[in-house]
């Protein structure tokens, strides 16, 4: 099927899909690594290289996911390729005759652009970052926390570009397009149940520790 053949609805809903699901990770970083320095000490504490990898995979996936979504296509203007981004979406409004709508997501879109510094910021960050063995060392810190309001920003901005033209076209946005079962909240809790059963068992025995 050539790129021109793909319907303006099917881009649409493809990009809801794709953006829900930088949301759930969004939100799983947020609840992991943003809630506190408790928590990230708490995590860090119960599996060290477990989650200083899983803090920089996440971080990095949701980098390069905003980047990709809305800087991409505006950075490559005459770029021949067909890539599934927010200006696909101008340019298949446009192609259906929805000229006022293209214009306005346009303009939405080189906003969302000019706020991209804080995002290029952390993936340049991310790509310096290379050696694992430094990273894994005990006295190592995450990577970069995401700054975030700043993302939270985006993400907004990227969701009503997509209910914007979605509502248009009567296909409305739903947060529940991606079900999680379980999210960082509740893994959080499940480690602390566990401490708390060890340390029981601990108790039991007369020990602190093994």
């Amino acid at each position: 099927m050539g790129s021109q053949a793909v319907s303006l609805e099917e881009v649409l809903s493809r990009l809801f899909y794709d953006f829900t699901w930088l949301r759930a990770k969004y939100k799983i970083y947020r609840q992991l690594f943003l809630e506190s320095q408790e928590r990230i000490d708490f995590l860090l504490e119960q599996a060290y290289g477990v989650f200083i990898i899983t803090e920089a995979s996440l971080l990095n996936d949701i980098v390069v996911s905003i980047i990709r979504m809305v800087e991409t296509a505006g950075a490559h203007k005459h770029d021949k390729r067909q890539v599934l981004c927010l200006d696909q979406l101008v340019k298949r409004l446009e192609l259906n005759g929805y000229t006022d709508l293209a214009r306005k997501t346009q303009e939405d879109i080189d906003k969302l652009g000019e706020k991209l510094g804080p995002v290029w910021a952390i993936r340049n960050k991310l790509v310096a970052h290379k050696n694992l063995l430094t990273a894994l060392q005990r006295d190592a810190k995450p990577i970069a926390q995401i700054p975030q309001r700043d993302i939270e920003v985006i993400l907004d901005g990227i969701e009503k570009v997509l209910t914007t033209v979605g509502d248009e076209l009567g296909q409305h946005y739903s947060p529940e397009y991606v079900q999680l079962q379980g999210d960082g909240d509740s893994l959080v809790r499940l480690l602390e149940e566990c401490q708390e059963q060890r340390r029981k068992w601990l108790d039991s025995l007369g020990q602190t520790d093994l």
